[in-house]
């Protein structure tokens, strides 16, 4: 009797709860979002990377839909506006007119519970979001799609949020794919035009200094520095013949004219033995035939090295002058081109990244395929 009467019971409570008990339906969307790839549009290797360092590579991306972005506020407010949150019963479901029931009362009574004032449109949207949150399901299918679950005590509404859910989420990821390439292209444009800016500006400053210097600043400094080279060669060559007929003054003055003297003489100064020392004192070209010369001839040969030492040295002083500016102006010559060069290849990398980014920004297909509707 006691196990019949047990099992009784225990079909009779069982059919009550199934007849009472409000049942759930769950509908499932599944979709595959557009990877944000170049699709089959056909550019050259040079436009490929460009597009490639300007963020449209074509390689793979995850598919996957954060479950943070489906379930925060911001996404479940913005939903709400198509499908109106406040109005469903089962994700609202606050009661203004709600009492506690009587043991509850009770025990606050007794505590001397303060019941703070809350905020209605607050409780109404906790309400819905942690209910929103509890019957939703995002799930990544063996393929890589995404299925989106959503469980309602009325079908119709499960599929209709469900739907609503997958629709947003394609649209805001292709909203946020045509910002991003719009903003790029805008970056680039106004960077390409900075560019061209730039390259103008270099170009008339290489043109001004051109007018006002020369064209071939270069060379210029080339052949100053070979004039500055050989004034400096005759000026060392004409100080080895002073300081050499300097010597022999002295000799001749000291009367120190033997043999010894000249092996001595030669030497200390070679050049005594050059030609060009032997014409100058109007002696013979013959190393071996040597006679002193009269001092009043060498001290004459001495004051005209003297005058053209001092000539020698303010032309060197000149010439050095000269080659320091011409210096100067090969210097802003170089920077100046290297400006240009700098500005040209810029110039070149942006307007080809703003053409491979044009032609990415032109041809957006949609890729997003929805597999099964909630």
């Amino acid at each position: 009797f006691l196990i019949v009467a047990t099992c009784t019971l225990g079909i009779v409570y069982a059919g009550y709860n199934i007849l009472n008990t409000d049942k759930k339906f769950t509908s499932k969307a599944i979709f595959i979002l557009d990877d944000g790839t170049s699709g089959n549009i056909a550019i050259n290797n040079q436009l490929g990377a460009l597009a490639s360092f300007a963020g449209f590579n074509s390689g793979p991306n995850i598919n996957a839909v954060p479950i943070d972005l489906v379930t925060g506020t911001l996404f479940i407010k913005k939903l709400n506006t198509k499908l109106n949150f406040h109005t469903d019963s089962y994700l609202n479901t606050y009661n203004p007119n709600a009492v506690d029931p009587i043991w509850k009362s009770f025990i606050k009574r007794a505590i001397g519970w303060q019941k703070s004032p809350a905020n209605a449109e607050e409780l109404v949207w906790q309400g819905i979001i942690n209910n929103y949150r509890n019957n939703i399901t995002i799930e990544e299918t063996l393929d890589g799609s995404t299925q989106i679950s959503f469980t309602h005590v009325k079908p119709h509404r499960a599929a209709e949020i469900a739907n609503g859910i997958m629709y947003e989420i394609i649209n805001n990821s292709k909203n946020k794919r045509n910002s991003q390439q719009d903003e790029l292209l805008n970056y680039l444009s106004n960077t390409l035009a900075e560019a061209q800016s730039d390259l103008e500006l270099s170009q008339t400053n290489l043109k001004e200094f051109s007018l006002e210097n020369s064209v071939l600043p270069l060379e210029n400094f080339a052949a100053g520095s070979l004039q500055l080279d050989k004034l400096r060669e005759q000026q060392n060559r004409t100080s080895e013949l002073h300081e050499a007929v300097a010597a022999l003054s002295s000799m001749i003055k000291n009367k120190k004219t033997d043999r010894s003297n000249y092996t001595e003489l030669r030497q200390k100064f070679p050049i005594i033995d050059q030609v060009e020392f032997r014409r100058v004192l109007g002696q013979n070209e013959i190393i071996s035939s040597w006679s002193w010369p009269e001092i009043s001839t060498v001290d004459a040969i001495f004051d005209t090295l003297s005058e053209r030492k001092e000539r020698l040295e303010a032309q060197v002083n000149a010439a050095q002058i000269d080659a320091e500016r011409l210096g100067l102006a090969v210097e802003t010559y170089a920077k100046l081109e290297r400006d240009s060069e700098i500005a040209k290849a810029t110039y070149t990398v942006l307007i080809e990244q703003v053409k491979a980014q044009s032609m990415l920004a032109g041809y957006r297909p949609e890729r997003t395929e929805i597999f099964e509707y909630a």
